[in-house]
């Protein structure tokens, strides 16, 4: 039978997570870091390492996000999907806007998310 739930979910890991990057659902309805063309489901609340154990999981839609950047992101500036569940400042698939900055790959940055209103058309997956 169907459910329906709230965001934050916890939902299985198909491979190692790590916090705050993004994610996206396999078809076994477990998730892994999303890559530079899936857009994702949402962002991972916490690690887990173990696969099958829950991961916690920030969907789109609630206000902003924590997301991991793998390069340097002003404030205001458009941050794309990148490698690893991370987001960088180019792209092609755009996942929002910086709220704030960051200096450095690795850092992690408050996000307001565009919610596919802009997302392109070149997104993969979820």
């Amino acid at each position: 039978m169907a459910e329906q739930r709230d965001w934050p979910v916890a939902l299985p890991a198909a491979a190692a997570v790590t916090a705050f990057r993004r994610v996206r659902l396999n078809a076994a309805g477990r998730v892994s870091h999303a890559g530079a063309k899936d857009y994702g489901i949402g962002v991972a609340q916490s690690a887990q390492a173990t696969v099958g154990k829950d991961v916690t999981v920030r969907g789109y839609d609630e206000g902003t996000v924590k997301i991991e950047t793998s390069s340097l992101i002003l404030a205001g500036k458009r941050v794309y999907a990148s490698a690893g569940g991370c987001v960088a400042a180019t792209g092609t698939v755009l996942i929002g806007t910086a709220y704030k900055g960051a200096t450095a790959s690795g850092s992690i940055i408050e996000v307001i998310v565009h919610r596919g209103l802009l997302q392109s058309s070149s997104s993969s997956s979820w």
